[in-house]
């Protein structure tokens, strides 16, 4: 089956970051005298979630809203930091940039579906220049009139911002959480990323570490 569109989700998936949010929260845990958490509690329990749900996993209803976006400000910057300490890593996934030329050349509509914040997207965009490729329209985050994955909303938006049947579009997913919202959203096809344990998925359909013969598989 050939397919009309794809859409990326954004961390651990266009930008392998995932152990930076793990230090930033880590951090925040240390600083309020939580003991760490390990990668695996991580994957399973927080990735794909907007930071007020990561904070309520974390600490339930601890903490007013005030402190709560406190918190949130103060885990950005952390992550920030550690993203700009580290020069080599801040760079999108091997063959991504030769791939979305790729698509824009060949005039397939994409799109960015991520449960990142509006100032975490401002980030992203002027470090990695993604205005090259996406429109900020088109880089679709989380927000309150809508359920955060594995909940389907922001895939059906994606899907819709693209003018695109939701089974006419590849997804690229790295969490599990984001892998079932693909998935509840009725998407044509799955991809992982930069995890073989999400082969346990069944809707997944192949599992990716780079994207150097992405522009082989997907096309229309």
């Amino acid at each position: 089956m050939r397919y009309k569109g794809i859409i990326f989700d954004f961390n651990g998936t266009m930008y392998f970051d995932s152990d930076k949010h793990e230090k930033a929260w880590n951090e925040i845990r240390r600083e309020l005298g939580y003991e760490p958490l390990s990668p695996d509690v991580f994957r399973q329990n927080t990735h794909g979630k907007t930071s007020k749900e990561i904070l309520k996993y974390f600490f339930g209803d601890k903490y007013d809203d005030n402190k709560i976006n406190s918190l949130i400000r103060r885990k950005g910057l952390i992550y920030r930091q550690l993203c700009l300490q580290d020069p080599n890593g801040m760079r999108l996934v091997d063959g991504l940039e030769n791939y979305l030329d790729y698509l824009i050349a060949h005039n397939i509509p994409i799109a960015i579906a991520t449960s990142a914040s509006d100032s975490s997207i401002k980030f992203y965009m002027e470090v990695f220049h993604l205005d090259k490729w996406f429109s900020r329209d088109n880089i679709i985050n989380t927000d309150s009139s809508m359920k955060s994955k594995p909940a389907p909303d922001i895939y059906l938006r994606a899907a819709k911002k693209l003018n695109l049947n939701p089974k006419d579009i590849v997804v690229y997913e790295d969490a599990p959480s984001g892998v079932m919202s693909a998935f509840n959203a009725g998407v044509g096809k799955i991809i992982g990323v930069n995890d073989e344990r999400l082969c346990e998925l069944s809707c997944i359909e192949d599992i990716i570490f780079d994207y150097s013969k992405e522009h082989e598989k997907n096309m229309i």
